[in-house]
């Protein structure tokens, strides 16, 4: 039970950052289209 709570938690973590750094790429990438 404890395992699988750590590695639903990890996949949360990981989507969370993924998430961020996704809005953070998207939002650089359409500043650097403009300057491009």
């Amino acid at each position: 039970m404890k395992e699988t709570k750590d590695h639903s938690l990890k996949n949360i973590v990981f989507g969370r950052g993924l998430a961020e750094f996704l809005n953070f790429f998207g939002k650089n990438y359409s500043l650097l289209s403009l300057f491009c």
